[in-house]
């Protein structure tokens, strides 16, 4: 089938992969380092990244326990973190990415060492 020139949803897949903590005064446990992947998918090619985003606790913010974190609230903080371009830039290099892939013609050779 060829699939050229159809747009089909992209699907976001976010792995936290470890969560760094450090104690705050009386605070225990808060979270400075987020590592992650993401790949995105649009069902035939697939794209990848792989990151850490750096926390900053502020005293006036709200502070779930460690042992209360849910992953979608980590992931959250990943895709709402204020900085210039963030996780849009890796988004829309990704999406590009994938969008280029899903309009070349590839093919599976053989390895030019191994016989047919």
């Amino acid at each position: 089938m060829d699939f050229v020139g159809i747009k089909m949803a992209n699907t976001y897949n976010w792995i936290i992969k470890k969560l760094e903590t450090k104690n705050i005064g009386d605070i225990k446990n808060v979270v400075f380092n987020i590592h992650w992947d993401l790949s995105i998918t649009d069902g035939i090619n697939a794209v990848n990244a792989s990151g850490i985003q750096g926390l900053e606790y502020q005293d006036n913010q709200s502070f779930t326990p460690y042992e209360n974190l849910t992953e979608k609230q980590v992931t959250d903080w990943i895709i709402n973190f204020p900085v210039p371009e963030g996780i849009t830039s890796i988004f829309t290099l990704l999406e590009d990415k994938l969008a280029t892939m899903a309009t070349q013609q590839n093919t599976n050779n053989t390895l030019p060492w191994e016989n047919p």
